[in-house]
């Protein structure tokens, strides 16, 4: 740090050009969206919940999702069906790309 008898040297922020540093006027005053979605209605516990994992967590809970959701279909739906649904769900991810593949 500059000793005192060094400041007196030193241009003032107003000389260089710049404003005087002045609070926003809506600091903390206006609700954060988070806040307004929490009054909106919106329940955010599960969002918070999944934040609070880790990115590695949170992909380990999309794996296991998915496979309950194959079992699920494994258990429901016959091969025929559950092969077109497949089917439809690879073409609207990649369209086109469909037609060439083997």
């Amino acid at each position: 740090m500059l000793s005192v008898s060094y400041r007196h040297h030193l241009p003032r922020l107003a000389d260089l050009g710049y404003p005087a540093l002045v609070a926003p006027t809506n600091a903390r005053t206006d609700p954060s969206a988070w806040e307004q979605a929490i009054e909106f209605g919106i329940d955010v516990t599960l969002l918070e919940a999944n934040l609070a994992r880790t990115p590695a967590e949170r992909i380990a809970e999309l794996v296991a999702m998915n496979r309950l959701q194959a079992q699920v279909q494994s258990r429901t739906l016959d091969d025929a069906t559950r092969r077109k649904l497949d089917a439809a769900e690879l073409r609207l991810k990649f369209g086109d790309l469909m037609d060439a593949a083997p």
